[in-house]
């Protein structure tokens, strides 16, 4: 077999902005409408690393505080603050430096039954029930996350029909982000998929909408990675087709040299006028994602447009790269037009595959783990590593507030006390600790001090938080887990069996982990496959998160020494 990569040479320079903050290729994945520019103005705020350190001040002084650090205008919703109990005055008390505007805000508001909504330049502190009555609405592009016949399913099965399947993303969403808040429960949020712009329309909270942005951007972000972890693929090929097998090419986008600079810079502006907006900021910036998104999008239109609709051809921007399924005749079409872009490029040639394939076990890598996972992200990965940290003990009926500043002064991490769920479970942050230990984990130090008190601890708001248990369990937190290689056919499975077959990875996780905490048994855990991704999207407790991994990484580790 054989594969042919072409090298596109576009011009590039490194920075890419356009007015609206956003980048071109973030714009055509961002929710719309986008921010005005005074919301922008305070979502860039929300985002600020700020810092406070506060006993028993009123609300209002910690809001004026906040006001003058970040310089936006945040106002009280005072009716609603009223009708829920709160004033101004309200002694509100938070230690904390580094984290976001975002994460503290929650952190001060979360204690008081408070939330945020922003309004075009200013932040709105209000009611929780309040909120729920002032819904956004926000249509997000999820194209390519709906695209049915997708690089993790290569073929459509019998059966089944091509077209966007948009009812698996929104079983994803509502299961995993506030579950108790969708029409379909009986509560106030609503989300409705318009299949002719390939969108989503969702009516939800602010929090919601930051919450349903992240899951898409780590369902785009697990993607990728697999897709890049998992290079070329070992296949098995099938019959062939009376019209031909399809062929999947690569076309890589690479910077220009000098000389040939001013050519590129002539053609890409001509093929932006066909491509539209995301093709024109891409040829002003030189931004070569976006260059790929756009070339993604002008090839349907412009060669075999029929062959598109069927779901059988497929073509996708990944990174600096255009991945295209289709005929030999027509991937050589291709390849000429996306040469004219660029005069000059040269053809290198690699491997060739079919798409009527199935994949195999053969074609993960050994480091595919650590390839395709994306990284936690900022302070979240510092309290992953922090968590791993060796700490040592020697308390003495000592008040349980000491044992947390200590170990989180010992593993340079902000450890806070829920006092409010404390307090519920009968739990006082002066209640005695006795217990003396060396060189365990944090993770396993706070385990065994937590256990004895019917405690448990969450990562939330960027620091790890001490809670009850019940409480842990309310708070819940959804990830993205690249499974591809777990879930990928076997080479010698039945021809109708799907390309990737969850159902085995799902059934051993939800009856060894935490059995009575998933949903199907009343629990309130849920975990969800999404095909489009390869991905397992979970919804469940820190503790649990963390028993998760370990499971995955026992499975990849025992296939890792086994005879393929």
């Amino acid at each position: 077999m054989r594969r042919f990569v072409s090298y596109l040479a576009l011009s590039a320079t490194i920075c890419f902005s356009i007015p609206s903050s956003l980048p071109a290729a973030e714009q055509e994945i961002a929710a719309h409408p986008l921010p005005t520019p005074r919301q922008w103005k305070i979502f860039a705020a929300l985002d600020e690393a700020t810092e406070l350190d506060m006993a028993d001040q009123p609300l209002s002084d910690v809001i004026e505080y906040w006001k003058q650090k970040h310089e936006i205008e945040i106002q009280l919703d005072g009716k609603a603050l009223a009708d829920a109990g709160i004033g101004s005055d309200t002694p509100v008390t938070l230690k904390t430096e580094g984290i976001r505007l975002r994460s503290a805000l929650r952190m001060v508001l979360g204690n008081l039954d408070l939330t945020y909504s922003v309004g075009d330049g200013y932040l709105l502190i209000t009611s929780k029930t309040e909120a729920e009555n002032k819904l956004t609405s926000k249509i997000y592009p999820v194209h390519d996350l709906v695209t049915l016949d997708s690089m993790f399913r290569p073929r459509l099965e019998p059966g089944e029909k091509a077209g966007p399947d948009f009812q698996s993303l929104i079983e994803l969403i509502t299961s995993t982000v506030a579950p108790t808040t969708w029409d379909e429960v009986g509560g106030p949020g609503g989300i409705k998929a318009f299949t002719p712009s390939r969108a989503l329309a969702i009516s939800q909270t602010e929090e919601a909408h930051e919450n349903i942005a992240s899951l898409l951007a780590d369902l785009r972000r697990t993607r990728d990675k697999q897709l890049a972890a998992a290079g070329p693929v070992d296949v098995v090929e099938r019959q062939k087709r009376e019209e031909g097998p399809l062929e999947i090419k690569v076309y890589r986008l690479v910077r220009q040299t000098e000389e040939s600079k001013a050519a590129a810079e002539s053609s890409a502006e001509k093929a932006a006028q066909h491509a539209g907006q995301g093709a024109a900021e891409a040829s002003r910036g030189g931004n070569l994602e976006a260059w790929a998104k756009a070339i993604a999008e002008l090839v349907p239109e412009m060669i075999e447009p029929e062959s598109w609709a069927s779901g059988k051809a497929m073509i996708r921007a990944v990174g600096e790269t255009v991945v295209v399924r289709q005929t030999d005749d027509a991937q050589n079409r291709i390849g000429k037009l996306i040469m004219e872009l660029a005069p000059g490029s040269t053809v290198a040639p690699v491997r060739t595959y079919y798409s009527a394939v199935r994949l195999s076990h053969s074609s993960v890598h050994a480091g595919w783990p650590h390839q395709a996972e994306p990284l936690p992200r900022n302070i979240e990965a510092q309290i992953n590593e922090a968590l791993g940290k060796p700490c040592e003990l020697d308390f003495a009926d000592q008040p349980l507030s000491d044992v947390i500043e200590s170990l989180g002064n010992q593993c340079h991490v902000q450890i806070h006390l829920d006092n409010k769920a404390l307090s519920d479970a009968g739990v006082g942050s002066d209640t005695p600790i006795t217990r003396t230990m060396k060189g365990l984990s944090l993770r396993t130090a706070l385990r065994l001090v937590l256990d004895e008190l019917d405690l448990s601890y969450i990562i939330r708001n960027e620091v790890l938080l001490i809670t009850s248990k019940t409480e842990a369990e309310n708070m819940l937190t959804t990830k993205v887990y690249p499974v591809f290689d777990l879930a990928v056919r076997p080479p010698d499975a039945p021809a109708t069996r799907p390309g990737l077959d969850f159902e085995p990875l799902v059934e051993n996780i939800t009856s060894n982990i935490g059995p009575s905490t998933w949903d199907e048994v009343g629990g309130p855990g849920a975990i969800m496959p999404f095909t489009n991704s390869g991905a397992l999207v979970i919804s469940q407790t820190t503790e649990i998160h963390e028993e998760i991994a370990q499971f995955l990484q026992a499975l990849r580790e025992v296939g890792a020494v086994q005879p393929k």
